[in-house]
């Protein structure tokens, strides 16, 4: 499929390109030339990708995807907290990532988002050559004809191929409307991102999704990455005891060079949930690495509240949790936040009385 659409584009490119030879002799617009050519040609190209581009961001923002970044090689935006900010970056070529608000519908949505693409290279095809049409000039003539091919090679990415890890938005469609293993490994790879971009805690990733990752087969690396999601999921839901059953089966795998929130949540779960001091010290001890603050000050909290000392576990939640409240809001820090409060509240109600405390 690949090759064809390859010779599909050059039949499709040789064919406007005579026509525009015939229609700019009727203008009495001369031909710039071959360098000429190929300086539009330089010109078109990130014109041709922005348009492409911005048709799949524009798709994802009917829905209300968050866009985190928009490249149009070699520059990328990130949108920040009242402006774009760019940098440069080594990939030629477009690109877009955005995360949904929800799940729910998600295949529909994604489908029809990258079906935004090929759709706004069509609109840019229609709007090119009518500007070209009207051109008054051999050079805006010239350029947007070879804009209008570009775009017209955009559309062509409704071709359903595949190449290595290129996969065209008709691949995509393809793949959203078969559904299966494929949509899934794809969540299981956006679910963090999107609680760290949106309001969507854990607890309201959708269950079934949950259980199905669980069960794809995968590499061990992959695998315990599935029971961690499996595990917060379900201690967000308020399911401790399930949560448990999954954070042991990960720990059952466990390696030193898995990420340091394997070992930390371990020390939390064990510490806040089954009083068990010890364990929670020996998780925590084993961790040095560096992960979110507010992580590793849970786990600290939850060993102090476990060893009895809730003076020292109330300090470190308020500390996390002030630090957490400067930062913006977002899934993934009310999980942070609600996990402290928690704790917070365990400590103050096992602190001893002020009377009883002088005595």
């Amino acid at each position: 499929m690949f090759y064809l659409v390859i010779a599909l584009a050059y039949v499709l490119a040789r064919l406007s390109y005579n026509y525009a030879l015939g229609v700019a002799a009727s203008m009495g617009f001369e031909h710039p030339g071959f360098l000429w050519m190929v300086g539009i040609g330089a010109a078109a190209v990130p014109v041709y990708v922005l348009v492409h581009e911005t048709g799949h961001w524009l798709a994802g923002a009917a829905f209300g995807w968050q866009c985190t970044r928009f490249g149009v090689g070699p520059v990328e935006f990130r949108p920040m907290t009242r402006s774009w900010h760019f940098h440069r970056i080594s990939k030629i070529g477009g690109m877009v990532t955005h995360y949904p608000a929800t799940f729910v519908g998600f295949r529909q949505q994604k489908a029809l988002c990258s079906l935004g693409g090929p759709l706004f290279s069509l609109v840019g095809t229609v709007i090119f050559t009518s500007l070209a049409l009207l051109s008054r000039t051999a050079l805006s003539f010239w350029f947007c004809v070879i804009n209008a091919q570009f775009s017209m090679i955009g559309v062509l990415e409704l071709c359903p191929f595949s190449r290595g890890h290129i996969k065209s938005d008709g691949y995509q469609v393809w793949e959203m409307c078969r559904g299966g293993s494929h949509v899934d490994e794809l969540l299981r790879d956006m679910l963090t991102e999107t609680s760290k971009v949106m309001l969507l805690r854990p607890g309201e990733w959708p269950t079934d999704l949950i259980l199905r990752i669980v069960d794809i087969p995968a590499d061990p690396s992959v695998k315990r990455y599935a029971l961690y999601l499996a595990y917060i999921h379900f201690l967000d839901k308020g399911d401790a005891p399930r949560a448990g059953r999954y954070l042991r089966s990960l720990l059952e795998q466990w390696t030193s060079s898995d990420p340091p929130e394997y070992a930390l949540e371990a020390a939390y779960f064990f510490a806040a949930h089954e009083r068990d001091a010890a364990a929670g010290r020996k998780w925590l001890e084993t961790e040095t690495r560096d992960a979110e603050p507010w992580v590793r000050q849970r786990a600290q909290a939850a060993v102090e509240w476990a060893g009895a000392r809730p003076d020292r576990s109330h300090a470190i939640v308020e500390q996390a949790l002030t630090a957490l409240r400067k930062e913006r809001v977002c899934g993934d820090r009310l999980f942070e936040i609600v996990r402290l409060e928690e704790l917070s509240q365990s400590a103050v109600a096992i602190s001893p009385e002020p009377e009883a405390a002088l005595r």
